[in-house]
């Protein structure tokens, strides 16, 4: 919780406005990447013991640490770091907390607000989608621990529900390093955050739609591999939503709060995870449709105030270049 906005207000600090696009990306690849790897290595470890995989993992993070304190220099100049009494305050955890919920809300008046409130949203609407699709690939295509025969991209295998919730989150890490690390940057530079994040959005709620098509329609067979192709349809979105945002957020904090701005949305972030898996298991035990249904109509209307947003901001802009002489 500590360490990703650590890492953003970092990137922000060393990189130009047109660089961090890019850069934020390929911190969002380089996540994937471990999202990928990191179950494989444990699985790899594990016979050896339950508990190597986490003495691995122990010094892994400290090794992260002897490189990060010996490779990267500090970003911040003598003047811009906070005095020994104010690195002291937050010893006293009370008023961390009030400190940091009073932030939280009077970030929302800020110019950033209405973006914080998007990530908040659009966590809730992901969450709400992976919290419920394992039990979905499962359900719809009546899998277990025991294997069974299903229909991948028309080849019939005999899987397992946890065979096939792998290769689904395998391809999804995939489709998201590929995105944030190849698409995210250039495409920032070339239509501007607003306009990613709209059609990322869109994109999202596309493929959850599209998840609900295998086996409910008579013209579209259970193919489990068509649902893992729309799963990773709506990894593209989300690959792309996550690193605008963290860029268009950034952009507009000046340099002393990129620390305290990040934190707040990665606070926003998490609270949007905390919401939205309960909220999802809930309404999918009334109907399996209902929580893929509201996380898409979710995402298509945070994506048109989105949109709205971007033509508002974009005719302020010209109408302070037509004052200008």
């Amino acid at each position: 919780a500590g360490i990703q906005p650590a890492a953003f207000a970092y990137i922000a600090d060393i990189t130009t406005p047109q660089e961090r696009g890019g850069l934020m990306g390929a911190t969002g690849a380089a996540t994937g990447v471990g999202l990928i790897s990191g179950p494989f290595i444990s699985s790899v470890l594990s016979p050896l013991g339950p508990s190597v995989p986490f003495y691995v993992a122990a010094a892994m993070s400290f090794a992260t640490l002897l490189g990060v304190n010996i490779m990267i220099p500090e970003s911040f100049t003598t003047d811009r770091r906070l005095s020994i009494n104010e690195l002291l305050l937050p010893v006293f955890i009370v008023r961390t907390a009030d400190d940091t919920f009073r932030q939280m809300f009077s970030a929302l008046r800020t110019k950033v607000g209405i973006y914080l409130v998007a990530t908040l949203v659009i966590s809730f609407a992901i969450m709400g989608f992976e919290g419920t699709f394992t039990y979905y690939i499962m359900d719809h295509f009546h899998l277990a621990s025991l294997h069974n025969q299903v229909a991948l991209f028309g080849v019939h295998l005999d899987l397992t529900g946890p065979m096939v919730t792998g290769i689904a989150l395998g391809l999804m890490g995939v489709v998201m390093v590929i995105c944030q690390g190849l698409l995210v940057g250039p495409l920032i530079n070339r239509f501007g955050e607003e306009l990613v994040i709209t059609v990322g959005l869109l994109i999202s709620a596309l493929g959850l739609i599209l998840m609900l098509l295998p086996g409910n329609f008579p013209t579209i067979p259970p193919d489990i591999g068509i649902l893992i192709a729309c799963i990773c349809v709506v990894s593209v979105g989300s690959g792309l939503v996550f690193p605008s945002l963290n860029t268009i957020i950034s952009r507009r904090t000046d340099e002393q709060h990129q620390g305290i701005v990040m934190g707040i949305l990665t606070s926003y972030g998490n609270f949007g995870r905390i919401l939205g898996p309960p909220i999802a298991g809930y309404t999918y035990a009334i109907n399996f449709a209902v929580p893929y249904l509201l996380s898409a109509i979710i995402m298509m209307a945070t994506s048109a105030g989105i949109f709205v947003l971007a033509l508002g901001n974009q005719k302020k802009d010209q109408a302070a270049l037509a004052i200008e002489p």
